[in-house]
């Protein structure tokens, strides 16, 4: 997988953000491991 870096001047970067999540109307499912397909723990994600 190729990465790409992008650098942003000062008077680029966000000031602020906004949690969609809040607002949405259910609950996103939450992340799967790649390799099982099941949801991912705290210990997957260390």
């Amino acid at each position: 997988m190729e990465q790409m870096k992008v650098i942003l001047n000062e008077k680029d970067m966000p000031r602020q953000w906004y949690n969609i999540m809040a607002d949405l109307p259910t609950p996103m499912s939450p992340p799967l491991h790649p390799g099982t397909g099941q949801p991912l723990n705290p210990d997957d994600m260390a």
